[in-house]
């Protein structure tokens, strides 16, 4: 699991570029966690998931808040905003996919009164971050994950000027190849292999 993540701050907003080595099925989710979390854990996360759909070609950022280690019931669990009274402050900029390499950047506001959002400070401050690689269910939606890439307390500055610390950096994906066609032997009764 391989991932990068860029920002750069704005007047209103931060723009963050997640790049991600993942599958047509995944999808990445990268935010802020509880600062005084010392232990990796979605539990109380803010979380941006981004994905690709496959179905229509379209690029999705989506605000989440974790609640619980279940999926959604539309009270508690990994839910979008939206699904518990909350608002997707998320938005897609652009996105592209290549080569299994997928790169979706999106908007999101410092401040946006939504009771489900952890806010990004203004000034520089060092915030816990969570990243998440998984996989999407039928619904389109992330589930409660247990494979984080962040595995300690990292933290970012996203007021830092000229920082952008990468993750995680992408790996070239692994060449694929193509399997030997399938010989069949036929009308024969005694066959012997040398190896």
């Amino acid at each position: 699991m391989n991932l990068k993540v860029e920002w750069q701050a704005h007047e209103d907003e931060i723009h963050i570029r997640l790049t991600a080595n993942i599958d047509k099925n995944q999808y990445v989710a990268f935010g802020l966690r509880p600062n005084q979390q010392e232990k990796v854990d979605m539990i109380n996360s803010d979380l941006v998931v981004a994905y690709y759909d496959d179905f229509d070609g379209s690029y999705h950022a989506v605000d989440y808040s974790v609640t619980a280690r279940t999926e959604c019931n539309g009270v508690r669990g990994v839910c979008p905003d939206e699904r518990v009274n909350g608002r997707n402050d998320a938005a897609v900029i652009s996105g592209e996919r290549r080569n299994g390499i997928t790169t979706i950047t999106f908007k999101r506001p410092y401040e946006t009164s939504d009771q489900m959002d952890i806010e990004i400070p203004r000034h520089q401050e060092e915030k816990a971050i969570i990243a998440v690689i998984g996989t999407l269910n039928q619904m389109k939606e992330a589930n409660y994950h247990s494979e984080f890439i962040t595995t300690e307390y990292d933290v970012v500055d996203f007021k830092a000027i000229g920082d952008n610390r990468c993750l995680m950096t992408i790996a070239k994906p692994p060449p694929r190849y193509e399997p030997w066609p399938v010989n069949t032997i036929r009308g024969a009764t005694n066959l012997s292999f040398t190896l």
